[in-house]
């Protein structure tokens, strides 16, 4: 039996009141959405590439995103860089513990038996996936979707795509396609283990 763990993403880790609504949020659309034969269990946990580390995280509370008041998905472990409009919605840091993926599974007893994983961290994708070297390494990992930058980074210290390219390339996956945003400077790219 495989596991797919959906998704990695900020506002689920973000400030008190954050991680409060996107919490709940995401309880409710699991709820709703009442897929029986998927069982999934969230989890409020700062992800990085280290462990037990007091560590700053962003928020950011964008524009209205649909059905997300206050647009808390573009918190991230990155300051938003100041030529970017979503610097304007920055509100300061909050300190959270911080985990490797390789910790978080062992310490929650996971297990490392998962098939498909997507990343969207809002440009902490690399640190990460640097904090996880052992899920990486596992062969049953078979797909990766990783946010990826590739020009006019939005946050500081924003690693671009050849960046995430070659610490996935070490573990033996292949970029195999992006789907780019509007403005083709980023996207979510699918790496298949080779």
């Amino acid at each position: 039996k495989q596991k797919t763990a959906y998704e990695i993403m900020p506002s689920l880790v973000g400030s008190e009141m954050c991680i409060r609504d996107r919490y709940k949020e995401l309880l409710l659309n699991l709820k709703a959405m009442n897929i029986s034969e998927v069982k999934s269990i969230p989890f409020n946990q700062l992800l990085s590439y280290e462990d037990d580390v007091e560590t700053d995280f962003n928020i950011i509370y964008g524009h209205d995103a649909g059905h997300m008041v206050g647009n808390k998905g573009m918190s991230s472990l990155l300051k938003p860089r100041h030529s970017w409009w979503g610097s304007e919605c920055y509100r300061g840091t909050i300190k959270l513990n911080s985990l490797t993926v390789d910790t978080f599974l062992e310490r929650n007893n996971l297990g490392n038996d998962f098939d498909m994983v997507n990343i969207d961290t809002q440009g902490a994708e690399l640190m990460i996936l640097s904090g996880a070297m052992d899920f990486l390494s596992n062969p049953q990992l078979k797909y990766l979707n990783v946010e990826v930058t590739f020009s006019n980074p939005q946050y500081e210290q924003n690693p671009l795509f050849d960046q995430i390219n070659d610490l996935l390339t070490d573990y033996r996956f292949k970029h195999v396609h992006t789907e780019l945003s509007g403005e083709r400077t980023w996207g979510d790219a699918l790496y298949v283990r080779e």
